[in-house]
């Protein structure tokens, strides 16, 4: 399509920028996805992956902002399932999926009411449980903590066992967390991950 044609001058330096600032296999992934929703997909698939790789952008942006000690890997595949974010330190480790969506968010232990609707988006909540689930597996049984951040508000504070932010709330969380792993814990950790991410 032509319109999408057009379209290619603005998402390409900006699947290009996005590919930059992370490691490893990172951005192959979005970067793909991105592509196959510009050239054949519609507009409403188009924009979706636009904001929804903008988001993913912030939050990495956003991430840079912890301390030393801490460790983030980006845009993670596994086995079928594209993790956004992963963060370890000493006080665990966190897998943030990133959510740029227009309209009220709300966060219930019944699960999570997006874009107004009646009945929750269980897809969402079930996405990030299989990534849990996927990564442990490969872990070894290591705890993770999983977490939706939202670029705009999110009302509520768990969906369905998710903790859900804002993404100006990250940080903070993150940082509040009590310390759960040794040094030497924490570490091997960071070995697993860096291995598992060449």
């Amino acid at each position: 399509k032509f319109s999408n044609l057009c379209k290619s001058f603005v998402i390409v330096p900006l699947l290009l920028s996005s590919m930059a600032q992370v490691n490893g296999m990172a951005g192959k992934t979005l970067i793909k996805k991105s592509l196959v929703q510009l050239l054949v997909g519609s507009d409403k698939s188009y924009n979706m992956a636009l904001a929804g790789m903008a988001g993913e952008r912030k939050a990495g942006k956003v991430l840079k902002q912890l301390p030393d000690g801490w460790r983030v890997w980006h845009d993670l595949e596994l086995s079928g399932e594209n993790i956004d974010h992963v963060v370890a330190s000493s006080k665990g480790l966190f897998i943030i999926e990133v959510k740029n969506y227009a309209g009220s968010v709300l966060a219930t232990p019944q699960g999570l009411y997006t874009h107004g609707n009646k009945e929750p988006n269980d897809k969402v909540t079930a996405q990030v449980w299989r990534q849990v689930y996927k990564l442990k597996a490969l872990l070894k049984g290591q705890h993770i903590q999983p977490l939706l951040v939202f670029i705009d508000e999110v009302k509520g504070d768990k969906a369905r066992g998710v903790h859900c932010l804002n993404i100006n709330e990250l940080i903070a969380y993150l940082r509040s967390r009590d310390n759960v792993l040794s040094y030497e814990q924490a570490k091997q950790l960071f070995e697993t991950i860096d291995r598992m991410t060449e």
